[in-house]
Parts: C-alpha cells; sequence; structure tokens
C-alpha cells in the first residue's frame, strides 16, 4: 500500500513539473510574440507612410507632366484627383498588399533595366 501512495506522489510530482515548464515555455512565446508585434508595429506604419509619399510623388510628377505638356484642362485634375484618393485608400485599407504589388512592380523595373543594360552593354 506505501508502495501504491509513493508512486502515485512521484506521477503527481513529474505532472507538476511538467506542467510549470509547459507554462514557462507558453508564457515565453507570448512574449516574443509581444516582442515581434512590438517591432512589426513601426515596421508597417513606416512602410505605410513611404507608400503615401510614392503615392504624392506620383501626383505631384503627373501635375508637372500635365503642365509641361499644357494640358489645364479639369477633367485632367479632376481625374488625377480621384485616382491619388483611390490609391490613397488602398494603400490604407490594404497596406501590406500595396507593399507587395510595390515591391513586385519594382522587381519588374529592376529586370528591365537590366535586360535594357546587357543590351546596350553587349
Amino acid at each position: 500500500m506505501t508502495t501504491c501512495q509513493t508512486t502515485s506522489s512521484a506521477s503527481d510530482g513529474s505532472a507538476n513539473t511538467l506542467g510549470q515548464g509547459i507554462e514557462r515555455a507558453a508564457a515565453g512565446v507570448h512574449e516574443a510574440i509581444e516582442v515581434l508585434s512590438g517591432l512589426a508595429t513601426p515596421l508597417v506604419a513606416q512602410l505605410v507612410a513611404n507608400a503615401h509619399l510614392a503615392v504624392d510623388k506620383a501626383s505631384g510628377l503627373a501635375t508637372s507632366a500635365a503642365q509641361v505638356l499644357g494640358v489645364e484642362n479639369d477633367a485632367f485634375k479632376d481625374a488625377q484627383l480621384k485616382l491619388a484618393d483611390s490609391a490613397r485608400l488602398h494603400v490604407q485599407q490594404h497596406p501590406l498588399a500595396s507593399l507587395s504589388l510595390a515591391l513586385a512592380a519594382g522587381f519588374v523595373v529592376d529586370r528591365l533595366l537590366l535586360q535594357g543594360v546587357k543590351l546596350n552593354g553587349a
């Protein structure tokens, strides 16, 4: 009878130790998630801010191009404003998709430019 109680106490002790280990591991994972979340938030905010700057620059370039070409048409200006607002709204609503699209476009432009350099250099 004493042997049975000792075995039961030993298994309870190892279960407690295992349970505590699992709790410590879970707490460590939760802490790591919080740290990563804290790091990601400023990064996403910076990416969104950069996307807004890119939209504003594109809008400015379109305005400059319109002025150079002598297009002072109200319809063109309205279309430009709608396009800029639409792009800004899309970036705000879908920052990761916008970032992915910008990276893909940059990659394509890079490849096209490299092809042009290879053709001219060959």
